[in-house]
């Protein structure tokens, strides 16, 4: 066989052999281009993923994409060490690392890049997202010294250069120094020129000048973060916040002309409905109720499954319940909220209202029925709740009034089966009753039992027995199934409904729980004081009735800012339910307990002070032991708390105003700095000056003959401390001025109203346990001014017989200032009296 020349083969060789290793070189190179191109592709669709997101989380598909963009990654590095895209690798998969939430792998990567790579022209790029791994772990410090170093740094990128003064902003924003991070952003946005980053940047200081209450400076940042967005999100975004900090800014209709940008825009019409709930939110604060109202029907009725209208329930209920008071429709609203839509964040806070809304409604239907039964001299069972319902073969359903006869042989039904399986009578109807207790105050055991006996002798109901038992025999399984659910759902209806006894003490439970949920859940204190006023006034010895006056005290000092008012209250609270826990509070309050300080002695005599007032009944014996203690402790910190008290004793219990007076007086002089003589001092002031008038009035009447008298409607009267005798927030409890009050002459001018009666009358609003009353037209109210512009005492010259209608008059004078009465050119105080018209009262 004939073989080729040896110098042949190797020619040949020398001719592909060049050739067969370049092509070599070039498959090889091919490959490892191949597979970072592979990476680079699926970190790009990891990258649309989540900028098309609208949530923070990111998604599963997103976080496949980033995963396998970091397997290609991972194997240019591990395969091609050598490789010229091996750094653009390690930055590729840092990043795919990142969007992971894979903070730390993220983090060795650049550090990686760093170390190995030092000379890069990726290394900035490291550099910076480096500092981003490190603020995203809170390691802040270190972040900022990374990103100072880029920012040092020479051949620095500009693009890489701008972010690092965007991510020195995010730094702070995430420390929440948002005042720092204010003054990066506004750096960062006045040298970036690429539109996208300025706009984050815009985007950022927005955020910062909302939380900072700046919402002037939130408002044109945002729109000039939108002018710059490319992006419908992005654009929707900005335009949002900015209409919202205009609505912060009470400019509504800048406000709501900005959100309907967002509907001319048809590039955003999957925010639509977010746009609508918006401007109906703008319009809501503005008071533009029944614009509002529109724009969130429109929601309802276009986009019912959207967070907006889970927004626009919530939003609809909550001007049913405050702007409205119909309970009913604002529950129904709340309860469908979860309904459009399950995620929405105003889901938990609909449920919780919706639950209070349910108890409010059954509480009032509860006590309506109860007071109903109590005016008829009836004191029996009362429910209110969803009750059972006849269910066909419903064994133990139980009528709501009065039961049939068909109904009563399916209970008898139902104990024949128990009997027959050697239950003895009155235990069947006990497990009767035990499956459904209201039967017990329909059909109590002894009368079943009784009736059962009785029907069970008689031919004619036995065969109607036996025939609900065949038919109950014939039922299919599906059926008893059927059955079944409906009893269990029953039964939990059952559980819902409130039962419970007419009495009176009930009554004022259910009330003062009613006046807990408007004042704290409903924000309304009006509708929680006329709950509260009516337990004190029609329930005032049940147990509850402290709570109750204690209550109104807390709404007259923290809604209506009525201090001395509510010092009234309270000193009525110790006076009469001396013995509760609420007035022990009240004591605390108004400064009359020892604090566990100072020597034994001297709390040892205070506290038996304290018994001696309340325990023991003996005011005088009281005041003796605090005189004894002050003598014996001068210096101790008891002892101004101790004439105070002695002073509190005279004003309140033995109705000695002018000797409390004094006491305070002495209080002021001795004590000047304590809490006690700061509380007293514009009294004793008061008690001054009306001393100086007597002792003026007693000089001219020795020069000339003395004065007549003005009747007592015009009298200037001023006492040493206001009449607490009866310190009740009804003006009707109010006394006449003790014996021992100083009487002076009219003054120069009367006090009056600031802003005339007008404003008295305009503060004048009908309660609402006083709406079905009988309004008396116009009535004369006299009123006693002090010195300071303060009301001291109310009286009533036309007498109303309703006490809702006199502390409604009584708190639109205390809410009304009043400018004091003069005596030659100084302010005294004096009674005055104005005319209200209670036809033109508000309701």
């Amino acid at each position: 066989m004939p073989t080729a020349p040896r110098g042949k083969i190797a020619s040949t060789f020398r001719r592909y052999g060049s050739l067969l290793l370049a092509s070599s070189l070039i498959l090889a190179g091919c490959a490892y281009y191949n597979t970072f191109y592979n990476a680079r592709q699926f970190y790009k669709k990891g990258e649309e993923q989540r900028l098309r997101r609208r949530t923070d989380n990111p998604t599963q598909a997103e976080i496949e994409s980033y995963q396998k963009a970091a397997e290609k990654a991972g194997k240019v590095i591990q395969n091609y060490p050598k490789s010229r895209y091996v750094d653009d690798a390690i930055v590729l998969m840092g990043k795919a690392f990142f969007w992971q939430g894979q903070l730390g792998s993220a983090q060795r990567k650049f550090e990686e890049l760093l170390t190995y790579f030092p000379d890069s022209e990726l290394a900035p790029e490291a550099r910076l997202w480096l500092a981003r791994c490190l603020i995203a772990q809170n390691e802040f410090g270190d972040a900022e010294a990374t990103l100072n170093e880029l920012l040092a740094g020479k051949n620095v990128p500009g693009r890489i250069r701008d972010e690092a003064h965007f991510y020195l902003g995010e730094l702070q924003y995430a420390r929440g120094r948002f005042r720092e991070a204010m003054e990066a952003y506004r750096r960062a946005a006045d040298r970036i020129d690429e539109a996208q980053l300025k706009m984050q940047c815009y985007l950022r200081l927005g955020d910062c000048a909302s939380r900072e209450k700046e919402h002037a400076l939130a408002a044109e940042s945002y729109r000039r973060a939108a002018r710059l967005s490319q992006e419908p999100e992005r654009r929707f975004e900005a335009l949002r916040n900015c209409g919202i900090a205009l609505r912060e800014l009470g400019r509504y209709n800048e406000a709501i002309r900005t959100f309907e940008q967002i509907l001319r825009d048809g590039s955003m019409t999957r925010f639509w409905p977010d746009a609508k709930y918006e401007i109906a939110a703008a319009a809501y604060a503005k008071g533009e109720i029944d614009y509002a109202a529109r724009w969130l029907r429109n929601i309802l009725q276009d986009h019912p499954r959207t967070d907006a209208a889970a927004h626009a329930h919530f939003l609809m209920g909550q001007i049913y319940l405050q702007r409205y008071a119909d309970y009913k429709t604002a529950k129904e609203h709340f309860d469908q909220v979860r309904t459009a839509s399950a995620r929405a964040e105003v889901v938990p806070e609909a449920i919780s209202l919706s639950q209070d809304l349910d108890q409010l409604l059954k509480l009032r239907e509860l006590v309506a029925q109860q007071e109903s039964q109590l005016a008829r001299g009836r004191a029996g069972i009362v429910q209110v709740g969803e009750r059972r319902r006849h269910l066909e073969g419903e064994l133990w359903w139980v009528p709501d009034t009065t039961l049939s006869r068909r109904d009563s042989l399916i209970i008898f039904a139902r104990m024949d089966t128990l009997v027959r399986r050697g239950v003895d009578v009155d235990s069947a109807a006990w497990t009767l009753i035990r499956q459904d207790t209201l039967l017990y105050w329909i059909f109590p055991p002894d009368s079943m039992v009784n009736v059962y006996l009785r029907w069970s002798r008689d031919d004619s109901v036995w065969a109607a027995v036996q025939r609900i038992h065949r038919e109950l025999e014939q039922m299919t399984a599906a059926e008893r199934r059927a059955l079944a659910a409906a009893r269990a759902a029953s039964q939990q209806r059952q559980q819902q409904a409130i039962v419970e006894a007419a009495t009176p003490e009930n009554v004022a439970r259910n009330k003062l729980k009613l006046g807990e949920l408007f004042l704290f859940r409903f924000e309304k204190p009006d509708t929680a004081l006329a709950y509260y006023l009516d337990i004190v006034q029609k329930y005032p010895n049940t147990s509850v009735a402290p709570q109750a006056l204690y209550s109104v005290a807390y709404i007259l000092q923290t809604v209506r800012h009525d201090t001395a008012m509510a010092d009234s209250v309270l000193a009525k609270l110790v006076t009469r339910y001396p013995d509760s826990p609420q007035a022990q509070q009240a004591r605390r309050e108004l400064g009359l307990l020892a604090e566990p300080t100072g020597p034994d002695g001297a709390r040892s005599m205070y506290l038996r002070a304290e018994s001696l007032l309340w325990d023991e009944k003996n005011p005088r014996a009281a005041m003796d032991t605090l005189a004894e203690l002050v003598a014996r402790y001068p210096d101790n910190e008891l002892a101004p708390k101790a004439i105070y008290a002695i002073g509190w004793i005279c004003e309140n219990v033995l109705n000695a105003n002018r000797k409390a007076a004094e006491i305070y007086q002495m209080l002021v002089e001795k004590y000047p700095d304590t809490p006690y003589a700061k509380r007293v001092r514009p009294l004793v002031e008061e008690f001054k000056h009306a001393q100086e008038q007597a002792k003026r009035a007693e000089e001219m009447s020795r020069l000339g003959p003395a004065p007549v008298s003005p009747p007592p409607a015009a009298q200037a009267v001023t006492s040493a401390v206001p009449d607490t005798a009866d310190a009740h927030p009804s003006a009707s409890s109010s006394t006449p001025a003790e014996a021992g009050s100083l009487v002076v002459e009219l003054p120069d001018e009367l006090p009056e109203p600031i802003g005339g009666v007008e404003a008295v009358q305009a503060n004048l609003e009908i309660p609402p346990q006083a709406q079905n009353a009988v309004l008396p037209g116009t009535v004369i109210v006299q009123v006693l001014v002090d010195a300071h512009g303060a009301v001291r005492d109310v009286k009533f010259a036309t007498p109303l017989r309703n006490e809702a209608l006199e502390f409604a008059a009584m708190s639109a004078i205390r809410n009304t200032r009043w400018k004091p009465g003069t005596y030659q050119n100084k302010p005294v105080s004096a009674w005055t009296e104005i005319a209200l018209d209670f036809l033109k009262a508000r309701r």
